[in-house]
C-alpha cells in the first residue's frame, strides 16, 4: 500500500467524514482494501484508505453515481494500473455474478418465491461459494435493491446529467420513468413487500433508495428556480408530488389505458401549469 502512516478507523473516520460502519461496509463490498491486522480485533488503515473514500465522496456527491457504478470504476482503474486482476478484483467479479444472477431471479420470481437455490443454479456456483459472501437471501437482496432499480436507467444517467436547464432535465427523468415503469414498478414493489418483514433491513434500504431519487428532483427544482425557470415552491414536498404524479401514470400505461405519448403530455402540461413560472411558457 503507498504512503504506509496507519490510523485506526476512528482517525480515518475523522479525516474522511465516513462514519466508522460505512467504511466496514466498503471494505466488505470491494470499494476498499482490506485494512493491515495486527491481530483480531486491531486494525489499521492507510493514506490508500482515505484517497479511496475522498473518491468515493465525490462521485456520490458530485457525480450522484450509484455504489455500483462506482465499485465498477475503482475496479476497472485498479485493472488498468496493475495490468493483472488480483484477488479482490476477483472476488468482486464472483459476487457480482451471484448479484446479477440475484437480481434477474428477483425479477422473475419475486422476492418471496425466490430461494438460495434458485440463485445458485442461476449463477452456476456452489452453495458454499454464494456463502462466502452472503449469509442468507435477505442479505442478498438488500444488496440487490438498489440495482434492481437504478439497473433500469444506466443508458440515460449521462444524457439527464448533461442537460443545463432543469426544467428540461426533468421532463427526461419523467419520461425515462415512464416508459421503464413496468420494470421498475416491478422492482419497487418487490422491496416495499418485503419491507413490512421484520427485517428492519429492508425499510431501511427502501428509504434510502426513495432518499436517492427524490434527492437529485429536489436539488433540480432549487437549481431550476435559480435559473428563474421554476417559481418558487418547498422542492422536498413538490419532488414527492411530482415522483407520485409519473408513478400513477406509469400505473395508467400498464393498464393500457393510454399510450406513452398521451402520458408524458399529460406530465409535461402539469410541469407547465405547475411548477414553471408563468413567462417560461412556450408552446
Amino acid at each position: 500500500m503507498q504512503n504506509d502512516k496507519r490510523m485506526k478507523v476512528g482517525t480515518l473516520s475523522a479525516l474522511s467524514g465516513v462514519i466508522p460502519s460505512t467504511i466496514r461496509y466498503y471494505t466488505r463490498e470491494g470499494l476498499l482494501p482490506p485494512p493491515i491486522k495486527l491481530g483480531k480485533t486491531v486494525a489499521f488503515y492507510t493514506q490508500e484508505h482515505l484517497d479511496r473514500l475522498k473518491l468515493i465522496k465525490a462521485l456520490q456527491t458530485k457525480e450522484n453515481l450509484p455504489l455500483y457504478f462506482i465499485k465498477e470504476r475503482i475496479v476497472n482503474d485498479l485493472q488498468d494500473q496493475s495490468g493483472v486482476e488480483n484477488e479482490a478484483a476477483s472476488n468482486i467479479d464472483k459476487k457480482e455474478a451471484i448479484v446479477r444472477a440475484a437480481i434477474r431471479i428477483f425479477r422473475q420470481k419475486g422476492y418471496a418465491d425466490t430461494s438460495i437455490a434458485d440463485i445458485v443454479a442461476e449463477a452456476a456456483i456452489g452453495r458454499g461459494t454464494f456463502y462466502i459472501f452472503f449469509k442468507n437471501k435477505d442479505e442478498i437482496f438488500i444488496n440487490c435493491a438498489e440495482r434492481l432499480f437504478f439497473d433500469l436507467y444506466e443508458d440515460v444517467w449521462q444524457e439527464i446529467k448533461d442537460e443545463p436547464n432543469m426544467l428540461l432535465r426533468l421532463r427526461k427523468r419523467a419520461w425515462s420513468f415512464l416508459v421503464t415503469y413496468p420494470r421498475w414498478a416491478d422492482a419497487m414493489n418487490l422491496l416495499r413487500g418485503a419491507s413490512v418483514s421484520p427485517n428492519q433491513a429492508f425499510g431501511e434500504k427502501y428509504r434510502q433508495i426513495m432518499f436517492r431519487i427524490i434527492t437529485p428532483l429536489v436539488r433540480e427544482l432549487k437549481k431550476g428556480s435559480e435559473q428563474g425557470i421554476i417559481r418558487p415552491v418547498n422542492p422536498t414536498l413538490a419532488a414527492h408530488l411530482l415522483l407520485g404524479v409519473v408513478d400513477y401514470c406509469g400505473y395508467l400505461l400498464q393498464l393500457g389505458r393510454y399510450n406513452e405519448i398521451e402520458l408524458f403530455n399529460a406530465i409535461n402540461g402539469f410541469l407547465l401549469r405547475g411548477i414553471q413560472r408563468r413567462e417560461y411558457v412556450k408552446d
